[in-house]
């Protein structure tokens, strides 16, 4: 049990390292960019900036605290393409289910003032595909799925996966993004967990990116309301409007499909779920009680409530 501490408090540490790594150094870009006249609410640049500090600098510093910690080696299982499809429509719904529930509760408790702070950088150009549909999804599934789950699922794999998406929420340090992206990480933990094959993890995650984050844009990137706002409204322009319109409508008819589809599928799913009992379980209680794992979640909730305000 001890031992079980110390590790977990370790973990905390490194991810905690990390976040303030990223966060610090971005924050060092940004007042550096503004002082010497660089564009810093541009999208590219803001996510060049976050490519930089949670990847290229942020990674090394988290693996340079968790090398030491001890791996558990399996080897590499497969799933069928349908499985891959079932997790793919589990995902995508509860994301899109969950998204909305998150939105709306944000709106209530600001009296609808609140804005999500990455609605300035999801422009449709070549840098947000990249960085959302390949760069995020290799970096984070390495970090929250690979470089984690190799060093806790000795502790049960239950508790690898909740406490894998757990931290994989907190790091969004979004409150519009956190609770889905809690719900997502365990679906891509427990498909780690049955293979140990980062590729389905990194194949899943770029596919919800890219639905969740790259089609939305593309689809609604004629669309303004703006044509129908300003007299006169003539048949040519609600001609137009509707034109722009449909596949937004097109778009949020598939993903409430895809909710209910994806909601029976979780729930159906939840029952077939496979965890090796030979191991004992510690629990998430267990492996959140220690001064790492407390002080990377302060961290985060911290930086979260800095954004949300």
């Amino acid at each position: 049990m001890e031992n079980m501490k110390k590790t977990f408090s370790r973990i905390g540490i490194a991810y905690t390292a990390y976040l303030l790594t990223s966060e610090v150094l971005s924050f060092i870009i940004d007042r550096t960019a503004s002082a010497i006249g660089i564009i810093t609410y541009d999208s590219r640049y803001i996510l060049l900036v976050s490519v930089v500090c949670n990847y290229l600098v942020g990674l090394p510093v988290l693996y340079l605290h968790l090398r030491r910690l001890d791996t558990e080696e399996k080897e590499k299982g497969r799933i069928t393409a349908g499985s891959f499809i079932k997790f793919f429509v589990i995902a995508e719904g509860l994301g899109f289910f969950i998204n909305i529930l998150s939105n709306i509760f944000a709106g209530v408790i600001s009296d609808w003032t609140a804005v999500n702070p990455i609605a300035d950088i999801v422009e449709l150009n070549a840098v947000t595909v990249i960085a959302t549909v390949m760069l995020a999804p290799v970096f984070e599934e390495l970090m929250f799925r690979k470089m984690l789950i190799d060093r806790t699922v000795q502790y049960g794999e239950k508790t690898a996966m909740i406490v894998s998406g757990l931290m994989f929420g907190l790091f969004h340090t979004n409150f519009y993004q956190m609770l889905y992206a809690f719900a997502i990480g365990m679906i891509l933990a427990y498909i780690y967990i049955r293979t140990r094959d980062i590729r389905y993890s990194i194949g899943l995650h770029a596919l919800f990116n890219f639905f969740g984050g790259i089609v939305p844009l593309i689809v609604s990137r004629n669309y303004s309301d703006d044509l129908v706002a300003i007299a006169p409204v003539t048949e040519e322009k609600m001609t137009m409007y509707l034109t722009m319109l449909i596949p937004v409508l097109l778009f949020i008819v598939f993903e409430a499909i895809m909710s209910v589809c994806g909601i029976v599928l979780a729930v159906r799913g939840v029952k077939k779920m496979k965890f090796d009992t030979e191991k004992e379980e510690t629990g998430i209680k267990n492996a959140c009680r220690n001064t790492g794992m407390i002080i990377y979640v302060i961290s985060s909730i911290v930086f979260t409530v800095l954004t949300f305000i």
